[in-house]
């Protein structure tokens, strides 16, 4: 989280010509050799951590759990001076504990309604199933209605775009666990909320009886959770029920709710 923090700010960086990766980790950093120019360090996610499980095993300066942060950066060779990194210590550490699932309501969001984009429950649904498909046991045709969902294609007509998305969200229906309801939608209102006012995204958790499965489920359900939060400004979001619990956009804060929903997040637009 630290590392991010110091060079993404914690943020995906989208794919570009040069690297056909999404990146959490910044390239293009300053070489601190004796080089004359800077050296372009490119590190996807899945790159950092093979990385990380690489400096695991290596026998001569290994990465252990009980390095600094500073330590840490050093043995994996991150671009920027090792001291910078640890700035991002306690702040790394505070994003950790919800972004993980293990501290429930421990993430909030204030967002103005004039900051808050057009709700965007399909794309929403899309980044789920990409970034926890695995997690959540999502199937195949489950995700290749995902990836249909709001495709444009220059050659066919705006009425046969909005079939193909109504296909999708019929196999979405039938294969789960990522359900979009358009059923309660309000339309346009006064407010400007738009035309996809009151959709809801329910995402269901794998999980079982036994208590490891059931505190994986935990997990999970809070992971999704704050991620439903902290994207709040991308997808507009507006309402994430997890437990007994509901965030809500307008206050900003997670309130106690009688309705429990101990195996799903419902995300509201």
């Amino acid at each position: 989280m630290a590392i991010s923090l110091q060079e993404s700010d914690l943020q995906v960086l989208e794919a570009t010509d040069e690297y056909d990766a999404r990146e959490l980790f910044r390239s293009g950093s300053p070489s601190w050799s004796d080089d004359d120019g800077p050296v372009e360090v490119a590190s996807s996610v899945e790159g950092f951590y093979d990385a990380l499980e690489s400096a695991r095993d290596h026998e001569d300066d290994p990465w252990t759990p009980e390095l600094s942060v500073s330590e840490a950066a050093d043995v994996l060779e991150r671009p920027m001076d090792p001291s910078f990194y640890s700035r991002h210590a306690e702040r790394g550490r505070a994003f950790a504990a919800p972004l993980t699932g293990a501290q429930p309501i421990g993430m909030t969001c204030r967002l103005t309604r004039k900051d808050a984009p057009n709700p965007d429950p399909d794309g929403l649904a899309h980044e789920v199933a990409g970034v926890l498909g695995t997690a959540l046991e999502v199937p195949d045709d489950a995700q290749e209605a995902l990836e249909a969902l709001g495709s444009e294609d220059e050659d066919e007509g705006a009425d046969e775009d909005e079939g193909a998305d109504e296909d999708a969200r019929d196999e979405l229906e039938e294969f789960g666990p990522i359900l979009i309801d358009r059923s309660a939608a309000a339309g346009d209102d006064a407010d400007g909320a738009g035309p996809e006012a009151g959709t809801v995204v329910t995402v269901s958790m794998p999980g079982g009886d036994e208590d490891d499965e059931q505190a994986d489920t935990t997990r999970e359900l809070w992971t999704l959770a704050h991620w439903a939060v902290a994207t709040a400004d991308v997808y507009g979001t507006q309402t994430v029920h997890a437990g007994a619990f509901e965030w809500s956009r307008d206050s900003g804060r997670w309130s106690r709710v009688e309705e429990i929903s101990d195996d799903a997040v419902v995300i509201g637009f």
